[in-house]
């Protein structure tokens, strides 16, 4: 029995069996493509969360950008220089997904879900939001891990 729990403690402490937040690194956006444009995420570990930054890049040279610090606890978090929202709430789904929603006056604008492919080299985000006519619209991008 000794060596069982001494297994247990150790396998539980192991980086390795559970592995770093796959989503911490920096992501650039390969689609869709924009001409001239570029989109670069780039995530932070906290502890039971993330720390993320956005670095945009627009067809005329203009540099934007948004940035949070939010805990997979579902609550909201305030989020820094976003062009529509004020907060945003993240949910782990699992090990490799994670859905975030972006609000304005606690009002929900969009859910994003972020998937991490299996090899962890890609990301893919699907926007889902309401239209002026109230109609439901998907926005998908990819992006590859630098």
């Amino acid at each position: 029995m000794r060596p069982v729990v001494l297994t247990l403690i150790m396998v539980g402490l192991s980086p390795h069996v559970w592995g770093e937040n796959p989503f911490a690194g920096t992501w650039k956006r390969v689609s869709p493509q924009r001409a001239g444009s570029s989109l670069t995420l780039i995530y932070e570990e906290v502890p039971n969360g993330v720390k993320r930054r956005s670095e945009a890049v627009d067809a005329q040279g203009r540099r934007t950008g948004w940035s949070y610090t939010a805990y997979y606890d579902e609550k909201d978090y305030p989020t820094n220089g976003h062009p529509e929202g004020d907060s945003i709430s993240l949910k782990r789904i699992d090990a490799h997904t994670v859905l975030s929603t972006l609000k304005k006056d606690g009002r929900v604008l969009y859910t994003n879900r972020l998937a991490i492919s299996a090899n962890g080299r890609k990301l893919t985000t699907t926007i889902t939001r309401k239209n002026a006519e109230g109609a439901v619209t998907e926005t998908v991008s990819v992006y590859e891990k630098q």
